[in-house]
């Protein structure tokens, strides 16, 4: 929650600086592509983003899930009945997968086919696997409490684990921004200072060109830097569209401010 207060900040900057800048006149046609690209841009990455949420929710909540589980198997119950008593606990965007698999054990449906719906449904790899071995362990019987308890196990140390290191990335992360800033720095050290310098002292320099050429580079990055930070920190370019959509609208802020 901490971290969504300066992207709402800047955020907010930027659309208050678009909105002058659309009343004043001053765009040109690099802005309007700026726009489209936006528009066309946004529904397809706010799927994808919204996918990559969803999937994420099921993944962080699934070792809890399976924790829960082998709580209920530990106290005796069958795996159908513990997995039955678990249908109403929240478990985020997993909670829909719980409550089908439960219902369908309710219908009678056999346990394998009914894990290997929720296996399907959930479109994570690392369920899938897990699951796998889950239906393994119940169609063989034995031990199956020791194996959900090794299992329980290593599900909550690897959510650890990503956890930590996830909040070391966000440093990372940071500092695309940091970079992204310093190279914004740069074109309008160049433009307000080298070119017209060089203008001055008999070099021919379109400074109109150049402008517009730093204008498309800037936008460029933002979008390449954006999904490098999301492919970094998040393991998917889909999580870094918020990245994106947010260096290319300080890039866009700050070039119409300043240059």
């Amino acid at each position: 929650m901490n971290k969504m207060i300066p992207v709402t900040a800047v955020c907010l900057c930027s659309a208050f600086c678009l909105l002058y800048l659309l009343v004043s006149g001053k765009v040109s046609g690099d802005d309007y592509v700026f726009f489209i690209f936006l528009l066309l841009l946004l529904p397809l990455s706010l799927k994808g983003f919204l996918d990559y949420r969803r999937l994420s929710s099921k993944e962080k909540n699934y070792p809890i899930f399976v924790r829960d589980l082998t709580l209920n198997i530990k106290t005796g119950m069958e795996p159908v009945k513990a997995i039955v008593m678990l249908e109403d606990n929240d478990y985020g965007a997993l909670g829909d997968d719980v409550k089908l698999l439960a219902s369908n054990l309710k219908l009678g449906v056999p346990m394998g086919e009914a894990l290997e719906v929720m296996a399907h449904n959930t479109k994570s790899r690392k369920i899938k696997r897990t699951i796998s071995v889950i239906s393994g362990a119940v169609k063989t019987g034995g031990k199956i409490e020791e194996v959900f308890t090794i299992l329980s196990a290593y599900l909550l140390n690897d959510r650890e684990m990503k956890s930590e290191i996830n909040s070391k990335l966000f440093i990372y992360q940071l500092t695309f921004f940091i970079i992204y800033l310093i190279f914004i720095a740069m074109n309008y050290f160049l433009l307000s200072n080298i070119l017209p310098m060089m203008g001055k002292s008999g070099f021919p320099v379109d400074e109109d060109f150049y402008g517009m050429l730093m204008f498309r580079s800037t936008m460029l990055l933002g979008v390449f830097m954006g999904m490098v930070a999301g492919k970094l920190t998040k393991g998917s370019i889909a999580g870094g569209v918020p990245n994106i959509f947010l260096l290319v609208i300080i890039g866009w802020g700050l070039n119409r401010a300043v240059m």
